[in-house]
């Protein structure tokens, strides 16, 4: 039994009129059947929450990891694939405030001309 499993980092910044926000996130493994994300947190006085946590995704076709995090099916993680390659990061969460993971559109910083 042969296991394929890559260990790799790539960084996606939420966008908003497109431009680049604070918030980001970075697709760190990826096998076959699986995807892990880690979303990141910022702390303050106010708010005292972990710095990051992984999001296991799973495989649902060709093109698409996805997954629930906390476990809670009304928020959803997916990840979109284009040519092999991680494309963007759609999260729907409907979380504001401390300690969430922000709803967006997440993708690679554009490389300035």
């Amino acid at each position: 039994m042969l296991f394929v499993h890559h260990s790799f980092g790539q960084r996606f910044y939420l966008y908003e009129n497109n431009q680049p926000q604070q918030q980001k996130l970075d697709v760190i493994k990826k096998s076959k059947k699986s995807l892990t994300v880690r979303v990141y947190f910022e702390s303050s006085e106010r708010c005292a929450c972990e710095s990051s946590m992984d999001i296991l995704l799973d495989k649902k076709s060709t093109t698409t990891f996805s997954g629930h995090p906390y476990d809670d099916s009304s928020k959803l993680i997916e990840v979109i694939l284009v040519h092999g390659q991680v494309d963007r990061v759609v999260v729907k969460t409907d979380e504001y405030g401390c300690c969430s993971i922000v709803d967006g559109t997440y993708l690679r910083k554009k490389k300035k001309n």
